[in-house]
């Protein structure tokens, strides 16, 4: 069926160009109506495909939110400023940039925890540590991720969590399932976009950009952390 889409253009194309070949040819011959017929045909030719087009079409459609690309600067930035200010000491005013995925809540009796990061390599994913004001024997640990957009799609809510297990001294977290994604984009065609003056889709280039994302624990006073950590807000 994509073969059939990716024809169309190609098959209205040839049509065109046999039509306007065949006019010059006999442009001599019959003159006006000649050019009603090319008209005609034209005309027909465009509600044709778009009425194949239609056809062809999936039945289960999501859109897509598309943003410019100085939007993905702006937000790219914001992410940027928040990390740095983090692994300087200082995570605050960060929820408007990074949102909650998911949260979680482990009881702990012991004085230590080990932080074991699972397929590191793979998937290296930052923890900040921020100690409470009082020892209420519970670590409680949030996951943040940023916007991700794959060229001006937002792919956001795509996106899954990482998993954490705790066996009451070690918390392993192991990396989220890989994302993949297909999607199909429209634009307008280099025709109309010509002469409309929107640009086309040679020139409409968007880039991607993958959200930084981190878990923050919040511990115990007097808990101490074994790990590959970084600590906040002290």
């Amino acid at each position: 069926m994509s073969i059939i889409v990716l024809l169309i253009p190609i098959i209205f194309f040839v049509l065109i160009t046999f039509g306007i070949g065949t006019y010059m040819f006999n442009k001599r011959r019959g003159g006006l109506r000649k050019i009603k017929w090319l008209l005609g045909g034209y005309t027909v030719v465009l509600l044709l495909a778009t009425a194949i087009s239609f056809t062809l079409l999936p039945q289960n459609v999501t859109e897509g939110k598309m943003v410019t690309r100085s939007e993905m600067d702006k937000v790219q930035e914001a992410q940027s400023k928040v990390l740095e200010r983090a692994f300087n000491g200082k995570l605050e005013n960060f929820k408007g940039t990074f949102l909650e995925k998911e949260n979680w809540s482990f009881p702990t009796k012991e004085n230590t925890l080990d932080v074991n990061m699972i397929d590191k390599e793979m998937y290296g994913i930052m923890v900040f540590v921020e100690k409470k004001k009082n020892n209420d024997g519970v670590i409680e640990a949030a996951h943040y991720y940023g916007k991700s957009y794959i060229d001006g799609m937002d792919f956001t809510d795509k996106l899954e969590s990482p998993s954490l297990e705790f066996d009451g001294k070690t918390l392993s977290i192991k990396a989220p399932k890989m994302l993949e994604v297909s999607f199909t984009k429209f634009s307008q065609g280099f025709a109309f976009s010509q002469f409309s003056g929107t640009g086309n889709a040679f020139e409409d280039r968007h880039t991607s950009v993958m959200g930084n994302d981190f878990i923050l624990l919040s511990v115990p006073r007097d808990l101490k952390i074994n790990g590959d950590v970084n600590y906040v807000n002290k």
